[in-house]
């Protein structure tokens, strides 16, 4: 089955269960609070609470296309309005964590 990412504006990326270490290749930024991030998320995903994602603009690189994830796609998707606005090239993990955490088992 494959995890999509969705695009704001383009069109959709599929990752396949088979190459998921194609975040690697990316930016990762998970939105959610601190304590959410805390309670889990995937790996190579940095925390970027949506609340603090104009303040840190700064520290993302706009050289690599970003990718945004939350617990249900809610915050990632304003998150990555916000970041493409800035002229980012970003995409939001469609379903977020949620559905990630239900194929994470077939993922390794």
């Amino acid at each position: 089955m494959p995890y999509f990412l969705s695009d704001i504006i383009k069109t959709k990326e599929e990752l396949t269960l088979e190459s998921p270490l194609s975040f690697k290749e990316k930016f990762n930024i998970d939105v959610r609070s601190k304590e959410g991030f805390n309670e889990g998320h995937i790996d190579g995903f940095i925390n970027i609470p949506l609340d603090k994602i104009r303040e840190n603009i700064n520290k993302i690189d706009k050289n690599k296309i970003i990718i945004l994830n939350c617990l249900s796609a809610i915050r990632s998707y304003n998150a990555a309005r916000i970041l493409f606005q800035k002229g980012f090239d970003c995409y939001h993990l469609s379903g977020g964590y949620r559905i990630y955490k239900l194929y994470e088992p077939y993922l390794k």
